[in-house]
């Protein structure tokens, strides 16, 4: 190991020289129990550097205080020109030792500077102090004098900070933070874009008020400068913890853990784990969020740690993915159960075909590796919309949640844009079923149960695959599917160890859960997402976050199916749009809603100069071409639930949401006339001559289209599909009346019964 550092003299530039310096009876001792090391390197302008220790510095007395302090004995102290290397024996050699030691080392810095003053006030304005320290701990892997070097060159390197006045302030501010426990913790919604509901929560830090530190960030960076970073993260991990109250018992609870800390003997995660008892959480409720300050150099062994605690039944996440240090390397060696995207991928993501690209291949890449994606730093709707009908299963951010000292449930504004989201019909399928209107009622459990009550009443019900395991609130917990745990009690020792164990230590706890708003389509392709081992499993459907239902893939592909059938049968045979009777049933459907919605008509202008100028082939293929325009632009727009549908010959409807209707029915008219410059080339600024319908000849442009938009705010109490129709027949009139592209556009409020006119 090549230490670079500015201190020009360190004595041990090879782990040889320990022994030097070192007795047999330290290496000894640190293959059994935790040894302390402090570093202390004087900075001075004086010659007599070294005589400083016998002169005017009483460094024997200030030991005593680190004795008192830090409750430990010391070893060993070797002082070679202006440093010194001071080893300690804990006495007792458990709870926060590097806080204890860290402590300490401030103690004494502050004991040496006050000798020094009092001896020579003239040398001590000319001398500084820097220290570091570290705790080697017992490692089965390395011999007694690396461990001690790697030690000592730790501790060396937490001196490199300079020790200025605000150095000294931020030093004792963090022994404040850390030995009284001042982390206060806040919990952020991790949310089911599938159901809408709070998945969990993540324990975030933050400072005391009136803190040395503006942000956690400055703190625990600081505190990894410091050395200090385990024993800050264990105050972290346990506040976190022991404040935790989810609002119901199914919600996970996502702990940030340093990488570093899965290193060593996992002391410092051991002793916050425990404390789970005593909040009557078990493994399975916590996700291990796993982040890096820098790589990861031993896959090998941080696997094996990982490993260790997955048995247990700990979830592991990896944090900031396609940012810093969380490589693709992680992921693949870790195989987390969830990998957090980093805001960089998710910011503006509706407007990026790139990030959306990036986003949807981690997606597929994640389901491939029976992981579940996790997107960070969802700040407005247009991205959670973007996100949702992406298929990502969860999200994080302002837009579904902030901070909070407790955890608060989701806001129904937030839900409602998931749900609008995952009902939407982007592929422009036009099947309006949801996963709700199919789910079937299922048997349920509580998760005391024992496992060989459910085997019962298997035994006693043929048919049931599958049943639900919940809380006393109706939350799904799990799911037991009947195979699976036939499989279990089936293997060698199977019966004794599952038996009688409660059915929440052997169900699935991470199963396929949708909100009943689900379109099939959408709950089809998250379901057939999964890995082989749960395609087959029941689909748990919820309403408000209770269990609904459930409902099998077989259903799901026979409603799929059926629907498909049936638009077959209603689909205009030129261009494969939903005909007049799909498009009564969606604007009847709109009319009883309680939201508002806008009908657009699109005329093709001089459609039949065209057809008999150009020929039949030509007119049915500029038909075609303007269905597959409408279905474009609407799939690219922001709009959610959009009907795209053909009323027959040249004329067709789009109805969606307001708010987008005029930037909508502008994208149409450009991106129709593109193509049919780009299939007539010669049509290009080009005037033609073309009878009227009233017989007159006028120059026109040739084929352009006249879009009528009616906004239909609610309430819909007195509209019907006549009163829709009049109006909408008005507004085409007028729309027809000009020549060239037109857009005309009024709401339904503004039309009176008198005005109303038939379009000839």
């Amino acid at each position: 190991m090549v230490v670079r550092t500015r201190f020009k003299h360190f004595p041990f530039r090879a782990k040889g020289a320990v022994s030097l310096f070192f007795d047999d009876a330290l290496l000894d001792l640190i293959t059994r129990q935790p040894v302390g090391m402090i570093f202390l390197d004087i900075d001075t302008k004086t010659e007599a550097k070294a005589g400083l220790w016998g002169g005017h510095i009483d460094l024997q007395r200030a030991l005593g205080g680190v004795r008192l302090v830090a409750g430990c004995s010391i070893l060993a102290v070797q002082t070679v020109s202006t440093h010194v290397f001071i080893a300690v024996q804990f006495i007792v050699p458990d709870g926060n030792l590097s806080t204890r030691l860290y402590e300490a080392a401030i103690h004494l810095h502050q004991d040496l500077v006050a000798s020094l003053t009092q001896a020579s006030s003239d040398t001590s304005e000319n001398v500084r102090f820097h220290f570091g320290t570290a705790v080697i701990r017992p490692d089965g892997t390395m011999n007694p004098t690396d461990l001690v070097y790697e030690g000592m060159v730790r501790a060396l390197m937490a001196a490199k900070s300079d020790d200025n006045t605000n150095h000294r302030t931020r030093q004792a501010a963090l022994v404040d933070i850390i030995s009284r426990g001042r982390i206060k913790p806040v919990y952020q919604p991790i949310v089911s874009l599938w159901t809408g509901e709070a998945f969990g929560y993540e324990a975030l830090s933050r400072t005391p008020e009136h803190s040395e530190f503006a942000s956690p960030n400055q703190l625990f960076d600081f505190a990894e400068r410091e050395g200090q970073l385990e024993a800050l993260e264990e105050v972290a991990l346990r506040s976190a913890i022991l404040h935790y109250q989810p609002l119901h018992q199914s919600q996970k609870l996502f702990l940030n853990i340093h990488a570093s800390m899965f290193f060593g003997n996992h002391a410092g995660i051991e002793q916050v784990l425990s404390v789970l008892e005593r909040r009557a959480l078990k493994p399975y409720d916590i996700v291990l969020e796993l982040t890096e300050r820098r790589g990861i150099d031993d896959f090998n062994a941080f696997r094996k740690a990982i490993q260790r605690y997955r048995q247990k039944g700990y979830l592991i996440a990896i944090d900031d993915a396609g940012a810093g240090y969380s490589s693709l390397q992680t992921i693949a060696e870790v195989q987390p159960d969830f990998i957090k995207i980093d805001r960089s991928l998710v910011a503006g993501v509706h407007m990026d075909k790139t990030k959306e690209a990036l986003l949807k291949a981690l997606c597929h890449a994640a389901l491939a590796c029976d992981s579940r994606v996790i997107a960070e730093g969802i700040e407005t709707y247009e991205e959670l919309v973007s996100v949702t009908e992406m298929g990502v299963p969860y999200g994080q951010g302002y837009c579904l949640g902030r901070p909070a000292a407790e955890p608060v449930a989701i806001s129904e504004q937030a839900r409602t844009h998931i749900r609008r989201a995952m009902t939407s019909d982007k592929a422009h399928v036009h099947v309006t079923t949801t996963i709700g209107d199919i789910a079937q009622p299922t048997k349920t459990f509580g998760p005391t149960v024992k496992a060989s009550e459910i085997v019962n009443f298997f035994n006693q019900n043929d048919q049931v695959t599958g049943v639900v395991v919940v809380d006393d609130q109706s939350h799904p917990l799990g799911l037991v599917m009947r195979e699976k745990l036939f499989r279990k009690l089936a293997t060698k020792y199977g019966v004794s160890l599952f038996w009688n164990r409660e059915i929440d230590q052997v169900m699935d706890h991470q199963p396929l859960i949708l909100d009943e708003s689900v379109s099939v389509e959408n709950a089809s392709v998250l379901s057939m997402a999964r890995n082989a081992d749960t395609l087959y499993d029941l689909i748990i459907v919820t309403r408000d976050g209770k269990l609904m239902g459930a409902s099998s893939i077989q259903l799901i592909l026979s409603s799929i199916t059926n629907a498909q059938l049936e638009l077959a049968r209603d689909a205009n045979p030129l261009t494969g749009l939903p005909g007049n009777r799909r498009i009564d049933v969606e604007l009847s459907r709109r009319i009883s809603s309680d939201d508002g919605f806008c009908i657009f008509y699109i005329d093709l202008d001089h459609f039949k100069w065209f057809n008999d100028a150009f020929g039949f082939q030509k007119g049915d293929q500029m038909i075609r071409c303007l269905a597959d325009v409408l279905k474009d632009v609407v799939h690219n727009a922001p709009v959610h639930e959009a009907f795209v549908g053909h009323i027959g010959g040249d004329d067709f409807i789009v109805v969606t949401e307001p708010g987008y209707h005029q930037e909508l029915a502008t994208a149409i008219q450009a991106q129709f006339t593109q193509e049919v410059h780009r299939l007539l080339p010669n049509s290009r600024e080009r005037l033609w001559h073309i009878r009227s319908r009233s017989g007159e000849m006028i120059e026109s442009e040739g084929l352009t289209l006249s879009i009528s938009i009616l906004v239909c705010e609610p309430p819909h109490i007195t509209q019907s599909l006549e009163t829709l129709s009049a109006y909408a027949g008005a507004l085409k009139q007028m729309a027809k009346d000009g020549l060239g592209n037109k857009i005309v556009c009024e709401s339904i409020q503004n039309f009176s019964q008198n005005e109303l006119r038939r379009d000839p």
